[in-house]
C-alpha cells in the first residue's frame, strides 16, 4: 500500500506540467469538492426532474418564481459573510464564526420584514398564497443560510471531507423531504415551507454539532467582518440579478412560459456551476498570496486548459440536448433549442478565477465595480429581451449577460496588474 501511495503522489507530482496546478492539493481537496457537487447537483436535478414531472407547468413555474422572490430578498441579509469568514477561518481567526452568526442574524431581520410586506401586499390583492409562501421561504432561507456558517471551519481548515458529509447530509434531508411532500400535495404554501424549514432545521443541527465538535479557536477578525459586511451590500445587487430573470419572465409571459425557461437553463447552470468547486480550493492559498497581481499570476497558466474543457462540454451538450429531453424531460421539449442556446454561457465559468482573487486579496475596489456594473447590465439585457422577443429573447440575453460577466472580470484583473497593485 505504501508503495502505491508514492507512485501515485510521484504520477501526480508528474501532471502538474501538463495540469499547471498542484495536483496533489487537488487530489486530495478535489475529490470531496467534486463528490459534494456531484451530489449536490444530481439530487438538485432529479428533484427538478421529479417536480416538472409531477407537477402542472403554472404551478411548477409559480413554485420556480417564488423560490426566486426568497431568493432577492434574502440578498438583504449578509450573504457574503460566508466567503469572508472562510478566508479568517484559513488564517486562524476561526472564532470569526461567532460573531458572523450574531451579526447575519441581526441583518436578516430585514429580508423578514421585507417578506412580511410583501405578505401583506398580496394579502390586499387576494392573494395569499403567494404572500405567505413567501414569507415562510424568506424566515427559512434567511436562517438557514445563517446557520450555514458552520461550512466556513470546514472550508478554512481544507477539511473538504468534513465538509461532504455535513453539506451532503444537509442535500439529502432537504431534497428528500421536498420529494416526499410533493407527493402528497401540490399546495404550494407546504412545498415551499417543506423546503426551506427543513433546510433551516439541518443547518441549525449541523452549526452546534460542528461548533461542538471542531471548538473554534483564535480570535475574531474584524476586517474580516467588515470586509463581509461591505461585500454582502454589493451581493443585494448581484443576487438580485441573477434571479430577477424569472421574476420578469413570470410577469410578461406567464408562469406556464418560466416552467419551459427554467427547464432550458436548468442543465447548463448544474454544468456552469463545476466552476465554483474551484474557490473553495483556490481560496485558502490564495489568500496566502502576497499581492493580487501574484495571486492572478499563479492562476494564469490554467486558463487555457479550463477553456479547452469547457469547448468540448459545450459541444457534446449541444449534441445531446434532444436525446436527452425527449428522456427526462418529455413535457417540455420545446425547450431544447433555448438550452442549447444556453449552453454558450458555460464559458462564463472561468470567472470564478479572478473574482476568488478578488476575495482572496480583499480588493474591494474590483469587487465593487464587479458587483454593480454586471448585475445591471444583465438586468437592463434581460428586460429588454424579454419584452421584445419573448423567450428567446430572455434566453439570448441570460447568455450575453453572463459572458460579459466573464469577459468583465478578466478585464478588471488585466487591469489591476497593469497599475502594479499594492501588497495587501
Amino acid at each position: 500500500m505504501k508503495e502505491f501511495r508514492q507512485k501515485t503522489y510521484n504520477l501526480l507530482r508528474k501532471s502538474e506540467k501538463y495540469f499547471k496546478t498542484d495536483m496533489v492539493y487537488f487530489s486530495k481537496g478535489g475529490f470531496w469538492l467534486m463528490s459534494q457537487f456531484a451530489l449536490s447537483s444530481t439530487a438538485g436535478l432529479l428533484l427538478f426532474i421529479f417536480l416538472a414531472h409531477i407537477l402542472d407547468a403554472t404551478t411548477f413555474g409559480t413554485y420556480r418564481y417564488i423560490i426566486s422572490f426568497v431568493a432577492i430578498l434574502g440578498a438583504f441579509s449578509l450573504t457574503w459573510m460566508t466567503a469572508s469568514v472562510t478566508e479568517a477561518v484559513a488564517r486562524g481567526y476561526e472564532r470569526t464564526l461567532f460573531r458572523s452568526v450574531s451579526l447575519q442574524i441581526k441583518w436578516g431581520m430585514l429580508a423578514i420584514f421585507a417578506s412580511i410586506i410583501v405578505f401583506i401586499y398580496y394579502l390586499s390583492n387576494e392573494n395569499s398564497t403567494l404572500g405567505l409562501a413567501v414569507l415562510v421561504g424568506t424566515i427559512g432561507a434567511v436562517m438557514g443560510a445563517v446557520f450555514n456558517t458552520f461550512t466556513t471551519l470546514y472550508n478554512g481548515r481544507r477539511d473538504f471531507r468534513g465538509l461532504f458529509i455535513t453539506t451532503g447530509s444537509l442535500t439529502i434531508v432537504q431534497y428528500g423531504a421536498l420529494a416526499l411532500a410533493a407527493l402528497f400535495t401540490h399546495n404550494l404554501i407546504l412545498l415551499i415551507a417543506t423546503f426551506f424549514l427543513s433546510g433551516m432545521l439541518m443547518n441549525i443541527l449541523l452549526y452546534v454539532i460542528t461548533v461542538h465538535r471542531l471548538k473554534p479557536k483564535g480570535d475574531v477578525d474584524e476586517n474580516s467582518l467588515e470586509f463581509g459586511k461591505k461585500m454582502s451590500f454589493l451581493n443585494i445587487i448581484s443576487l438580485t440579478a441573477n434571479n430577477i430573470d424569472n421574476i420578469i419572465v413570470f410577469h410578461f409571459l406567464g408562469a406556464a412560459n418560466l416552467a419551459i425557461y427554467a427547464t432550458a437553463l436548468v442543465i447548463p447552470e448544474k454544468l456552469r456551476g463545476i466552476s465554483k468547486l474551484a474557490m473553495p480550493l483556490m481560496l485558502p492559498k490564495l489568500t496566502l498570496k502576497e499581492n493580487e497581481e501574484s495571486a492572478h499570476a499563479a492562476l494564469r497558466p490554467k486558463l487555457r486548459i479550463a477553456l479547452l474543457m469547457i469547448a468540448v462540454l459545450v459541444i457534446l451538450y449541444i449534441i445531446a440536448a434532444p436525446t436527452l429531453f425527449e428522456i427526462i424531460f418529455p413535457k417540455y421539449t420545446d425547450a431544447v433549442l433555448y438550452s442549447q442556446i444556453f449552453a454558450i454561457s458555460i464559458f462564463a465559468g472561468i470567472a470564478i478565477g479572478p473574482v476568488t482573487v478578488f476575495v482572496a486579496q480583499k480588493s474591494l475596489k474590483n469587487m465593487q465595480s464587479y458587483s454593480i456594473v454586471v448585475p445591471i447590465v444583465q438586468t437592463f439585457l434581460v428586460l429588454v429581451g424579454t419584452i421584445l422577443f419573448g423567450l428567446l429573447g430572455a434566453v439570448i440575453s441570460r447568455t450575453v449577460a453572463l459572458l460579459f460577466g466573464s469577459a468583465y472580470s478578466y478585464h478588471l484583473s488585466k487591469l489591476g496588474q497593469s497599475k502594479n497593485s499594492e501588497p495587501r
